[in-house]
């Protein structure tokens, strides 16, 4: 009987040590296949000024973006993207660190400089022993503004010999990625086409020229007044000054078509070096562009209207996400980075205020909840300062002078119709939602350090600010 208990004594600690070992085994392997930090590489790709609705993924009647479609059709293109402020230091500020603008103090214009306080989507990557690298074009992004942090190399496309087009951003990218080697990485590419000034080269500057959609807006002339001779001939933003409002939207046009051709030759690389199934490749834009809506003419930052505040967004990663699929859930910029994190398999820093898509990639919806956008110009004396809160299909704009603005943007996308009264109930409810949003988010200590001298920069940087109209 004692040997009898021995025997089974063995045997129940050999199970437990082969248990053991099981459980070790399968975590191990748990952890390979997608877990583990550094098994994928990270593309994100931002397109200056590029409004969603003039793409033909999202339904524009020109075909725009031929290959950007295609690339949604392999994974997940978000109907309803929305960025956190409508000016491009502002919103790439909160995609890099995952905050808010009140939280990391970039708000309102350009010229500012990336808080080093925050850490970024960059030095996070970089800790976790990925090669990182950026190629951007628009100066407002440069290392003289502390956007090159947690970078190893960060090529800045207006400080090079001209041209400084889309299609250098893409000779620059194309050569990072050759360079790189077998290292994972995390890459950031910035288009700045098709901000203005909108000229295409040859033949994207006439390919939307006389076509049905130019032929049934060219009766449409621009109002002759002081603020369209500004938006027009500002600090010469416009190489050849047109009346016909149709001809600046052909050539905006253009320059996305342009952009979509750069963008192709990207994607073909990653194809041929068998790159493409191993990286999480994010698509989006900083804002988009008034394009005479609301009587706005060629700009954006000031307004908080749907024409800057849409943008695109496609996510693709051949391994995990899969093709054909759209979401109408509505989302802000400000989850890319917990997104990115959440597919790496890293913990983000405690500073993330946005939340990871891939449980909406997954098909798990993130429940009906209100979302906060800003915009604006909060500095000085001016009403161009606002705040926004989303609750499908509902959207309500506060102004700094107290004027509120409700719309159902289901019935009504453009924004034409007020229900402040038709549906005051709503209204109200929403008005003491976003009231209490803002007391939340109250001026931080890195807001407070805003208020300073303007910094010298380098002569190039000056001169990239000054043609796109950011500097007398």
């Amino acid at each position: 009987m004692r040997m009898f208990r021995l025997n089974c004594m063995k045997h129940i600690w050999k199970l437990r040590i082969y248990c053991i070992l099981f459980t070790v085994t399968a975590a191990a392997a748990l952890c390979s296949c997608g877990t583990e930090p550094g098994d994928l590489n990270v593309i994100l790709v931002t397109i200056d000024t590029l409004r969603a609705d003039h793409m033909s993924c999202y339904g524009y009647g020109r075909n725009t973006t031929p290959n950007i479609d295609a690339l949604a059709l392999e994974g997940v293109l978000f109907e309803k993207a929305t960025v956190n402020w409508p000016k491009t230091t502002p919103s790439m500020a909160s995609m890099l660190t995952g905050t808010y603008g009140r939280t990391n103090g970039v708000i309102g214009g350009c010229r500012q400089d990336l808080p080093l306080e925050l850490i970024t989507v960059a030095e996070v990557m970089k800790k976790h022993s990925f090669a990182t690298g950026a190629v951007v074009n628009n100066a407002n992004l440069g290392r003289e503004f502390q956007f090159d942090q947690g970078f190893d190399e960060h090529v800045e496309i207006w400080k090079k010999p001209p041209p400084a087009d889309a299609s250098v951003v893409t000779d620059n990218a194309l050569d990072w990625l050759k360079r790189s080697g077998k290292k994972n990485f995390f890459l950031w590419v910035h288009y700045i086409a098709p901000h203005a000034v909108y000229s295409p080269p040859k033949p994207f500057n006439t390919m939307f020229l006389n076509d049905k959609i130019y032929l049934k807006t060219s009766g449409k002339k621009l109002p002759v007044r002081n603020t369209y001779e500004k938006a027009i001939h500002r600090k010469k933003a416009y190489v050849k000054p047109h009346r016909l409002h149709s001809y600046y939207v052909a050539q905006y046009d253009g320059e996305i078509a342009w952009v979509d051709s750069q963008f192709k030759r990207v994607i073909d690389h990653l194809k041929k070096s068998g790159l493409f199934d191993k990286t999480l490749l994010i698509l989006t834009s900083d804002h988009g562009e008034e394009l005479g809506e609301h009587d706005i003419y060629y700009e954006h930052g000031f307004n908080v209207y749907e024409a800057t505040m849409h943008v695109p967004l496609i996510i693709v990663y051949p391994e995990r996400i899969p093709g054909k699929k759209r979401i109408k859930e509505r989302m802000l910029l400000v989850d890319l980075f917990p997104t990115i994190m959440d597919y790496v398999g890293i913990s983000g820093p405690r500073q993330l205020e946005g939340r990871s898509l891939k449980p909406l990639i997954e098909g798990k919806s993130r429940g009906a909840g209100y979302l906060f956008s800003e915009g604006g110009y909060p500095h000085g004396k001016t009403d161009k300062f606002h705040t926004v809160v989303y609750s499908e299909p509902y959207k309500l704009i506060h102004k700094r002078n107290d004027k509120w603005e409700f719309y159902d943007l289901e019935k009504d996308p453009e924004e034409q119709e007020k229900l402040n009264k038709k549906k005051r109930h709503v209204f109200l409810k929403h008005r003491r939602v976003l009231q209490k949003w803002e007391q939340s988010h109250t001026v931080t200590r890195l807001q407070e350090k805003k208020e300073k001298t303007e910094k010298k920069l380098s002569r190039e940087t000056e001169e990239q600010l000054k043609a796109l109209g950011y500097v007398e």
